[in-house]
């Protein structure tokens, strides 16, 4: 994780799913959770910034906080991609979404800022 930024930014964190499994995720209700790659579009704007938010999600899958804690209780973080554009986190997150990442996406689960991406 040392070679993410401290700053804060915007991060999609990839992670890959290898069996279909039911996932309840907190208030948003269950899921069925199909095999592939998992997209998660988040901001980190508190103190740690990027670094300190994605080593969070991947070392907290006992008390799940984020929604994406939930599903790294059965997925495997594949990579991060980040943008420390220094604007409100929504443009931040719409920096990522303009970057083009988002053609590959498959579906999204509503609320949940998640969607099942094809990496082809």
């Amino acid at each position: 994780m040392t070679e993410l930024p401290e700053s804060k930014g915007a991060y999609v964190l990839i992670a890959s799913v290898a069996q279909t499994k039911r996932l309840a995720i907190g208030r948003l209700g269950e899921f069925i959770i199909i095999p592939g790659f998992y997209a998660y579009v988040g901001s980190a704007c508190g103190h740690g910034g990027i670094r300190a938010r994605v080593s969070h999600h991947l070392e907290s899958i006992t008390q799940p906080h984020w929604h994406i804690d939930y599903l790294l209780g059965l997925a495997t973080p594949i990579e991060v991609w980040y943008t420390t554009w220094k604007v409100s986190s929504f443009a931040g997150r719409q920096s990522l979404r303009l970057s083009g990442w988002h053609q590959h996406l498959q579906y999204f689960i509503t609320g949940f800022a998640l969607g099942k991406i094809s990496l082809a």
